[in-house]
């Protein structure tokens, strides 16, 4: 991940550190925010509150911030949370 962090944001981009220690990013153009990196946007849009991320071997995930959990597959791809809590022997979170 280094070698990635060391790249240039997107145009009008810049990163901060929100005072619970997540990184996040702003547009100064667009005047949006985002908790994903925009050097890492695909055609995926994820709902407000969502964030992409990787594991430590590259695989992505995804964080729902609004209920704080976090899933393997892309939000409305995945069986519903509370079926996935009833499921799992841990805490209902992934990974």
């Amino acid at each position: 991940r280094d070698d990635f962090d060391s790249q240039p944001l997107p145009d009008g981009w810049t990163a901060h550190i929100h005072k619970d220690g997540r990184r996040f990013y702003a547009n100064h153009r667009t005047k949006e925010t985002s908790w994903s990196d925009p050097r890492t946007r695909s055609s995926l849009q994820l709902p407000d509150g969502w964030e992409q991320a990787f594991d430590g071997d590259g695989q992505p995930y995804y964080i729902n911030h609004n209920r704080q959990t976090t899933q393997r597959e892309p939000p409305g791809q995945s069986t519903n949370h509370l079926e996935l809590a009833a499921q799992s022997t841990d805490t209902g979170t992934v990974p």
